[in-house]
């Protein structure tokens, strides 16, 4: 018996039969293209990147188990780094991206202690084979810097279409300032591949249905992507997004086009609720919204960050707030210059062909559209508070939910990222077809003077992760029989802005398996941690000490514990740590702390505590003229006290008592001077909380402070 297969027939079977066609010869053409030229771009501009990337940082960043470039200072990629320690030793649960140990007994998401998702769901999976010392960062460096140099070289070929071109034009994105320096300092913002594949796709745009299907594939995936590696560039993409389908929409006027945007929101969710996004009452939005912003200037202002100046040619500019590092985005003398190139060249051509002339109008309806989102871009990175210089032109005011909507992403400047990697664009597109026969030349060129303005701080911040100098401070090994003992650390004082107190503790915790009540994270249930921290202090009060928690005491909350005979309470490593008193901590660098009469050391070994001075390795500091330095932070509970000063030319110095957040100063009496130290007395009727010894250096020379004791009297 012969069946008869069913086929389509008449105009049915030629449109499937074209549609077969024609999406061979797309993937074949697509494959043809990559496979000869624009493959090889992409390839030798990814070896530029890998080969900048080993000079620059060195080799010993690969090494899965060297950590301590991760571990060398209190800033956001020690942070990264804990944060993947506390959510490897996580229980796997659902959603697969909660964290149960670092804020217990609450749960938070993967994505606020920010160790890329990406790579730490991967490593995670793999943790049972891996060595108890990991790191996936360096490696993650390397790609970043692989796909910064490919994409970006791929970008310059398609708009030029000139393989020589791409490949000079490639090293200006490989070492552009703001991508080098947030390898340094936050790694996981290095991924600004992330960024030029949205370019990509904009700039390779096609128009009709099959497009637009592919399109939306495209850009959900490249969301998702976004949410896996930091989530500032989500919103980011996410504006591509919109003004490509715009485009699509005015185009078309076809109403798939807005729903294509939709369709791709909808993986995204999936990935953000899988990443634990939703759980819990963790705060989206953060303080600081116009502090952490970019500046007019900021694409042409050389700025200083840590002594290090990024221009050799340029003066460093002042700033108008002191969080506008966020919004680093200089180009570079030898960009600057192209850029400025470009512009000559372009406006020659309209003085000579019309501006109308210069574009068709399909290409002018995508310029606006860019134009336009290029100021949204920058618009945002301002903020509210938009500066020039050093100076504040002026602030406007926003309906309080659309300003509780951006303060999600308070750190504003970094969306100056993407105005700056337009206008690099066009200025090198411009410069391929305005100086065709030397463009390439004037290229190379302005390369030889971008490395000449910026190699000196490359290689100080790449020497300074090769060569560890200054390495966090870790705990002393008196503090394994802690970890040994006991199960869970309480931070009840509370570390302000020093943020690098907690990470020695990351490191503990992940050694012991240890939870800790209120690690660092970049959004904290601030209300709940000071419920939780109220909580515990009161029960510390009433002598009920939990057997296998260890507590962190500010110095003012050790005057009031010492009289609890349950309480055993000891000065270790500059911290105050009390537990349980059947308990007995041994050690040559352990002080117990007993009695009244207590006096309690309350020198703050944070930089930002002072002004104008310097730290010495010995833990002293010395105060230049007209310097400040001031004392820990402290909740005083009511009595007498005696703050006393130590150091070299006390004398010169001018010594008070603030509190509160204002800074009102107590009225100190029986003022004592001589050189070696300086000491005043207070009486407390009343609590007082935020209370800081402030010393400022009114002489003309140098005064050394060694430490400031606060003292119990009565």
């Amino acid at each position: 018996m012969t069946g008869r297969r069913a086929e389509p027939d008449g105009l049915e079977a030629q449109g499937f039969r074209a549609l077969v066609a024609n999406r061979l010869e797309m993937v074949l053409g697509l494959a043809a293209r990559l496979s000869t030229r624009g493959r090889s771009v992409f390839v030798i501009c990814g070896i530029f990147g890998a080969v900048a990337f080993v000079v620059i940082y060195g080799i010993h960043v690969l090494d899965f188990g060297y950590t301590d470039w991760l571990l060398r200072s209190s800033g956001d990629i020690t942070a990264q780094y804990t944060g993947w320690l506390f959510f490897r030793n996580s229980s796997w649960q659902f959603p697969i991206g909660l964290v149960d140990g670092i804020v217990y007994p609450s749960k938070i998401s993967v994505i606020y202690s920010d160790p890329i998702p990406l790579f730490a769901l991967i490593f995670k999976l793999l943790s049972p084979v891996l060595p108890s010392t990991f790191q996936y960062f360096g490696l993650y460096g390397l790609l970043c810097f692989i796909l910064q140099g490919a994409i970006s070289g791929l970008i310059i070929f398609r708009l030029s279409n000139n393989a020589v071109f791409a490949l000079v034009c490639a090293p200006f994105f490989i070492l552009l300032p703001a991508l080098i320096f947030r390898m340094f300092f936050h790694t996981a913002l290095a991924g600004h591949f992330v960024l030029l594949l949205a370019i990509w796709l904009c700039i390779t745009k096609e128009d009709g249905p099959r497009s637009r299907r592919r399109a939306t594939v495209a850009w959900s995936a490249l969301i998702c992507l976004a949410t896996l590696i930091q989530a500032y560039f989500v919103p980011m993409v996410l504006l591509f997004a919109v003004f490509y389908f715009l485009d699509d929409f005015i185009a078309s006027r076809s109403v798939r086009a807005p729903l294509s945007l939709f369709v791709c929101l909808i993986p995204w969710l999936l990935v953000v609720y899988l990443l634990g996004a939703f759980y819990g009452s963790t705060q989206s939005a953060g303080t600081g919204l116009g502090n952490y912003s970019a500046n007019i200037l900021s694409l042409v202002m050389d700025q200083s960050w840590g002594g290090v100046h990024w221009s050799r040619f340029l003066r460093p500019s002042v700033l108008a707030t002191g969080g506008q590092y966020e919004g680093f985005a200089y180009l570079g003398l030898g960009m600057i210059l192209l850029v400025f190139l470009a512009l000559v060249a372009i406006v020659k051509k309209a003085f000579n062909s019309g501006v109308l002339a210069l574009f068709r109008h399909r290409i002018d309806r995508k310029v606006v559209l860019g134009t336009i989102l290029v100021v949204v871009f920058f618009v945002i990175a301002l903020s509210p508070r938009v500066t020039f210089g050093s100076h504040t032109l002026f602030t406007y005011h926003l309906p309080t939910a659309l300003s509780n909507l951006w303060s999600i992403f308070r750190c504003s400047g970094r969306f100056m990222w993407v105005p700056g990697y337009v206008i690099m664009f066009v200025a090198l597109w411009a410069v391929s077809r305005e100086y065709r026969r030397v463009g390439a030349a004037i290229v190379a060129f302005c390369l030889l003077l971008q490395v000449g303005d910026i190699y000196r701080p490359i290689l100080t911040l790449g020497q300074e992760v090769q060569v560890i100098s200054s390495p966090l401070q870790p705990l002393s090994q008196t503090w394994d029989q802690i970890g040994s003992r006991f199960k869970h650390i309480d931070f009840l004082m509370d570390p302000g802005a020093n943020t690098g107190f907690f990470f020695p503790f990351g490191v503990l915790a992940y050694r012991f398996h240890i939870t800790t009540s209120n690690y660092y994270v970049s959004r904290p249930e601030s209300t709940t941690i000071a419920e939780y921290r109220d909580a515990a202090f009161q029960s510390l009060e009433n002598g009920l000490v939990d057997n296998s928690t260890v507590y962190i005491l500010d110095p003012g909350q050790v005057f009031e514990l010492t009289g609890q005979r349950a309480l055993s309470i000891y000065f270790l490593d500059n911290k105050y740590v009390a537990f349980t008193s059947s308990f007995k901590l041994t050690g040559n660098d352990v002080s117990p702390i007993a009695g009244l009469g207590l006096s309690v050391d309350v020198t703050s070994h944070y930089g930002a505590n002072q002004k104008n001075s310097s730290d010495l390795p010995d833990g002293s500091r010395v105060v230049h003229a007209g310097g400040s330095t001031w004392s820990r932070s402290m909740e005083l509970p009511a009595g007498s006290y005696t703050f006393t000063w130590t150091g070299e030319g006390m004398g010169m110095m001018d010594c008070s008592l603030a509190y509160g957040s204002g800074g009102d100063s107590l009225p100190i009496r029986n003022v004592l001077a001589t050189d070696q130290l300086k000491s005043f007395s207070v009486d407390l009727s009343q609590n007082i909380s935020q209370v800081s010894a402030t010393c400022v250096n009114q002489s003309s020379s140098d005064v050394l402070v060694k430490s400031v004791i606060a003292q119990e009297t009565a």
